[in-house]
């Protein structure tokens, strides 16, 4: 993943990360579906490789 050659002090990031299941409220009941099902997510070892400590200024704040 190329990320730009500047740091930066406020990271506002929405990884394509695997959280597990999620409830949906239909008809009145609750219903398991899984984000994998929904969008392309990669795995843990993916997420903790992607460099963010190379654009991350030493005061700073991540959002995730």
């Amino acid at each position: 993943m190329d990320l730009p050659d500047k740091k930066y002090q406020i990271i506002y990031a929405d990884p394509p990360w695997s959280f597990g299941k999620s409830g949906v409220y239909q008809d009145g009941g609750r219903k398991d579906r899984h984000v994998n099902d929904q969008y392309d997510t990669i795995d843990k070892k993916n997420l903790f490789d992607i460099p963010v400590s190379d654009i991350v200024d030493d005061n700073a704040a991540l959002f995730l």
